[in-house]
């Protein structure tokens, strides 16, 4: 049977009839019977174990890819709709090479309404000359100098009463100057994000090197 718990969905590899009579010349009817209906639910586990597999299947075309999304919560009705499980759509873009510091926008084809959340929004780029391959969002540690500075003061008081002095309430202010560098942002990320329309990369550098990149979309559709 299908294990539908948290340690995933199996099928059993070894099924057992326990039909005695499975090799005899003639079988009794009730023995074919019973091969059959166990011969069903065998096929049936696999059918629905099967089902809820992620498919690894990436294609231009829109398609249900297996995976299933807990219940809407914002549904609160016993409707079988309010009770299922959500499936989950993929459709992967050819997006072609990134821009140079820029912003580029392909076109997805999706009907985007307001029922629909997204799942998984990723990329890979490939520059085939350098083979460089890199994952969309991506962003790389850099380093920089200082893009700003200020200058601070304060005022308190000095509570001396554990030193031996002869007023320890003497008030005492001080005035500190403070210099903070901020580490510049490195210009080698490449963004990425969908709209109703496109989907938008967005790269701090000239990346048309990387010629190929392909863009995955799954999403649920209620």
């Amino acid at each position: 049977m299908a294990d539908n718990s948290k340690y995933g969905s199996f099928v059993p590899t070894t099924n057992i009839y326990d039909l005695e009579n499975i090799n005899d010349k003639e079988l009794k009817p009730e023995d074919i019977k019973t091969l059959l209906v166990r011969l069903r639910q065998t096929i049936n586990t696999i059918s629905l174990s099967n089902n809820i597999k992620d498919s690894g299947y990436y294609v231009l075309e829109e398609f249900v890819n297996g995976q299933q999304f807990f219940k809407d919560p914002a549904l609160n009705s016993t409707t079988e709709k309010a009770a299922a499980h959500r499936q989950v759509y993929r459709k992967v873009i050819n997006f072609g090479a990134l821009p140079n510091d820029s912003t580029k926008s392909v076109a997805h084809g999706l009907t985007i309404d307001n029922t629909w959340t997204f799942t998984r929004i990723y990329g890979t780029a490939s520059d085939p000359v350098a083979k460089s391959y890199i994952g969309i969002p991506f962003s790389v540690s850099g380093s920089g100098g200082a893009i700003g500075t200020g200058t601070g003061t304060g005022t308190g008081t000095l509570n001396l009463s554990t030193i031996k002095w002869s007023d320890t309430t003497a008030p005492i202010s001080t005035t500190v100057n403070t210099t903070v560098t901020i580490a510049a942002g490195t210009s080698d990320f490449i963004g990425i994000e969908v709209d109703a329309t496109n989907v938008d990369i967005t790269t701090g550098s000239d990346r048309t090197a990387f010629t190929t990149c392909y863009v995955v979309l799954e999403y649920i559709k209620e």
